[in-house]
């Protein structure tokens, strides 16, 4: 038998005594304190130095740059440790490139989606100023719509014309037609029902990523029992509920959708009897 034991000595930390940006190309002034406020946020001078920091301000630099047009912009951060002052020194070097606008944008993985569609929900236009907020944007609203399971954006660098970043969008359709059913029991202090309920819903209906759903909850209430009368119910009244909603995705501008939503509810109205004293 074998016992071992570690003992570790983390000593004193290293912080940080300085942080130098090097840029390959002059930035505007704005860009430029953009770029380290956000850097600034994860390193700064007097900090303990920490390798989760510097590739979180990798990260927030990259996307401050891509947020303001530099597409084919690259950073990298490095740092140097003396180990006998237990300070570093570190170094975040920008190659900005230059600003761009959005240029072709290809759509991969349409499947049965109609693909004027999907671009309209994309809502990017060829030769717009280059944001990566636009594309996050983008995404976030061709997954709101429920016809994707997961979706990506990303900008095609390689071979790219100057100042041009054309764009891939990689989807994964989701189920366009679905069908729930299911049922439930309901006890409080109006009323007990027993009720099922059904749901079909088509995110294609007729083409161009149109939304048409059915709910429908039919159901008895069991009167007069309820929470404060615990009795066995005498009559049996029926209810429903229905309700049809037609979505129209791009009515009268692509950023917003048009609906209409008509409900039939049927249902007993109970009313608990009161006794005055003569």
């Amino acid at each position: 038998h074998v016992r071992v034991e570690i003992v570790v000595d983390e000593g004193e930390p290293v912080r940080i005594g300085e942080v130098r940006w090097h840029s390959s190309e002059p930035l505007p002034p704005s860009d430029a304190r953009a770029m380290q406020r956000v850097g600034g946020l994860r390193i700064r001078t007097g900090a303990i130095l920490e390798e989760d920091a510097l590739a979180d301000a990798k990260k927030r630099v990259l996307r401050a740059l891509e947020n303001r047009g530099y597409a084919k912009a690259n950073v990298e951060t490095r740092a140097a440790v003396d180990v006998a002052t237990h300070r570093a020194v570190v170094d975040v070097d920008v190659r900005p490139a230059e600003k761009c606008v959005i240029g072709a944008i290809r759509i991969e993985g349409l499947g049965k989606l109609p693909e004027p569609a999907v671009r309209r929900a994309l809502g990017l236009d060829r030769g717009e100023a280059y944001s990566r907020k636009k594309l996050d944007d983008a995404q976030n609203r061709l997954l709101a719509m429920g016809v994707v399971s997961s979706v990506t954006i990303e900008p095609v660098i390689e071979g790219a014309p100057h100042g041009v970043a054309p764009l891939v969008a990689r989807i994964e359709p989701a189920k366009l037609h679905d069908f729930r059913v299911g049922g439930g029991f309901e006890l409080d202090v109006l009323e007990t029902d027993v009720h099922l309920r059904a749901g079909w819903r088509d995110s294609n209906f007729l083409g161009d990523l149109r939304r048409f759903s059915v709910d429908f909850q039919p159901g008895l209430v069991l009167y007069p029992t309820r929470l404060s009368y615990l009795a066995a119910p005498t009559d049996l009244l029926p209810e429903e509920k229905l309700r049809l909603e037609l979505r129209q995705p791009g009515f009268l501008e692509r950023h917003t959708d048009g609906f209409i939503r008509p409900e039939l509810n049927a249902y007993p109205v109970i009313i608990r009897e009161t006794y005055l004293p003569n």
